[in-house]
């Protein structure tokens, strides 16, 4: 079942592009990374499908709903936890919940109490006297309240220290996605999030250069190196070369679609003493695409 659909979403702010008719569609129970270096249009991305900003041209759903049209209705079974703090800052959690608990046709307040506890949020600290990684924390306990069908979170790691960290992207995620709830994060944070996503996505300049399914991409993205008998001053062009260094003799190239045979067939034209093939991390991958679209 898909649970988020976007097509042709476009937008820009006065003649500064951000989004460049992007288009997904996100399946039940997923856990799908939005990555991408800061002020790309990750955020601006998730506030549409949010329904806070309308976009210049395509169309979204979640859970087959029009966030635009349906904004009620989407935000009682899709949550948001984003870097901006949006919380009144005279309330406390106490009162936030008195507030909002008749809003959301499942909220949950022992679950709520039950995360500010595990999170070590204070119940009865307005939010204006809170640090950023408590309001943060305090946000996503509001949200996981709320029992979302469909969670967003936007650069969700900011201010949190590295044990808040960890167990929101072990426990937290999994215990999620046990209940069949579709995670959708955008961070530039990649390596926090390597392990927990099913699916990853690259933004640059406004577009996807990469959805794919997480295992297909590590397994298909690959480093090459070779020592060669004489030295040489390139590597030929490939398609599937995404880039290469040249050192004299020592040569080494990134594959997208790695195959025995196709490094067989791109070394043939050397006398190749000994070569090796290993895996890149999604960092280094991700560094890897982004770096071969610097020059759009």
């Amino acid at each position: 079942m898909e649970t988020i659909t976007f097509s042709g979403l476009s937008k820009s702010y006065g003649r500064v592009p951000v989004l460049r008719q992007v288009s997904a569609t996100i399946g039940a129970g997923q856990v799908v990374g939005l990555f991408g270096r800061n002020g790309v249009g990750k955020t601006t991305l998730m506030r549409i499908l949010y329904g806070m900003i309308a976009p210049d041209a395509g169309s979204a759903a979640l859970l087959g709903l029009d966030p635009q049209t349906n904004p009620v209705e989407v935000r009682q079974r899709v949550a948001l936890v984003s870097e901006e703090c949006h919380l009144y800052p005279w309330m406390d959690a106490t009162t936030l919940e008195a507030f909002l608990a008749p809003l959301y046709p499942k909220w949950d307040g022992a679950l709520f109490r039950q995360h500010l506890a595990g999170l070590e949020v204070p119940a009865d600290r307005r939010v204006d006297a809170l640090s950023r990684g408590t309001k943060r924390k305090l946000m996503l306990a509001l949200a996981l309240a709320s029992q979302p069908e469909v969670l967003l979170l936007d650069e969700p790691l900011g201010g949190l220290d590295a044990v808040v960290r960890e167990q929101i992207v072990t426990t937290l995620i999994q215990s999620l996605t046990d209940r069949g709830v579709t995670i959708f994060l955008s961070t530039h944070e990649i390596e926090q999030f390597a392990k927990v996503c099913d699916r990853v996505i690259i933004l640059s300049h406004g577009s996807f250069l990469v959805d794919r399914e997480t295992a297909d991409l590590t397994a298909q993205v690959r480093r090459i190196t070779a020592t060669l008998e004489h030295p040489v001053e390139a590597v030929p062009a490939h398609p599937k070369i995404l880039s290469a260094r040249v050192h004299g003799t020592q040569v080494e190239f990134i594959l997208d679609g790695y195959t025995p045979e196709l490094v067989t067939a791109i070394l043939a034209n050397y006398k190749v003493r000994e070569h090796a093939v290993t895996g890149l991390t999604l960092p280094e991958i991700f560094i890897t695409f982004t770096s071969k679209d610097t020059g759009r």
